[in-house]
């Protein structure tokens, strides 16, 4: 009883309310029209979303069609070896704009498919070889720099490069043999996988002797000796 005289009431405890999560929307592919309603979100959907499948596809579409409208360079290697107030990666680099990214392995000179695969290898160079294998087209890069090395006789890279390539083969990863063209690099090389090649890159590089034919401004200079070597095949191109 309280003071007035009115009696205490009590209250039955509430029942909480239960929450419920709204319904996802139907959501389905722009291009096959397959059902995406489980597909985790990111963004804000929208009409154009398509499926990794799709998305797949139409990567090697895109990749095909630019293959087909590549033309073959034309330049004057002369000109471009030229070596007057230039260092040898910047003559490098100024031979590679002049070539069609997209352009099929079929249609280059030899010289210029290894300046190709040297100047897209060379990005990564001073990272750890299981570091370039875990990037998105890691392997395709790191197989192609090795066919880059191997073509200009970078003997110390090629060791380096190789120990690491059986290491990864002895250790499950496949690689193609061939080199397919295009390849649209589906092989993943996981976090575990690339600590493992890690560990075995910076290993073999203690023992690679010498080291400073590694570096990337002797490479570029071994890439340039390989252009002077086969000039007379590269003139051609000044009369495309």
């Amino acid at each position: 009883m309280s003071k007035s005289g009115n009696k205490r009431t009590r209250h039955a405890p509430e029942t909480p309310t239960r929450f419920e999560l709204p319904p996802k929307p139907v959501r389905h592919c722009a291009r096959c029209n397959k059902d995406m309603s489980n597909y985790v979100q990111f963004f804000k959907p929208t009409p154009n979303d398509i499926c990794k499948e799709c998305t797949a596809e139409k990567a090697k579409e895109e990749i095909i069609a630019r293959r087909n409208a590549a033309k073959s360079p034309v330049y004057d290697i002369d000109e471009v070896l030229d070596s007057q107030n230039r260092v040898a990666y910047e003559i490098v680099a100024e031979l590679n704009r002049k070539i069609d990214p997209g352009s099929p392995e079929s249609r280059l000179l030899s010289p210029e498919l290894v300046v190709r695969d040297f100047e897209e290898f060379a990005c990564f160079l001073g990272h750890d070889l299981g570091y370039i294998l875990g990037r998105n087209s890691g392997p395709r890069i790191f197989l192609h720099g090795l066919r880059a090395m191997q073509a200009i006789g970078a003997t110390a890279m090629v060791q380096y490069m190789e120990g690491v390539r059986d290491f990864a083969i002895r250790e499950g990863v496949c690689f193609p043999d061939p080199l397919p063209d295009p390849w649209l690099c589906n092989l993943h090389i996981d976090s575990k996988m690339e600590k493992r090649l890690d560990a075995e890159s910076r290993r073999l590089k203690k023992k690679i002797e010498p080291y400073k034919d590694m570096a990337a401004g002797a490479l570029a200079e071994m890439v340039v000796q390989y252009l002077r070597a086969n000039v007379e095949l590269l003139r051609q191109r000044k009369q495309s």
